[in-house]
């Protein structure tokens, strides 16, 4: 099926918003926000917990979507910590090079 005929896709098409769902053992819970802005809702959402002293990501990665909010999250000396892990692992920049550290 092509990604532009995808019911997921002509449901955002349709109804602008982000989603957000969890499952693990027990609580599973899902949330959908309609907006004409999505983009704003999503990084509001994710600026609130980390403000909250929480994370955007859970247990997942960060990701290219979440990349602008990791200093914030993280913080300048965190980056650079992180960076300089990166560049001691992997000198010639050869694993996912220019994404999320670079």
């Amino acid at each position: 099926m092509p990604r532009s005929a995808s019911p997921s896709r002509r449901f955002q098409q349709r109804w602008p918003g982000v989603s957000y769902a969890h499952a693990t053992d027990e609580p599973c819970w899902t949330l959908r926000v309609f907006s004409q802005h999505p983009t704003l809702v999503y990084l509001v959402h994710n600026r609130k917990a980390i403000s909250l002293d929480g994370t955007c990501t859970g247990e997942h990665g960060i990701g290219l979507g979440k990349r602008a909010l990791m200093e914030e999250e993280i913080g300048p000396a965190g980056i650079a910590v992180m960076r300089s892990i990166k560049r001691a692992l992997d000198p010639q920049n050869l694993m996912n090079p220019d994404k999320v550290l670079a």
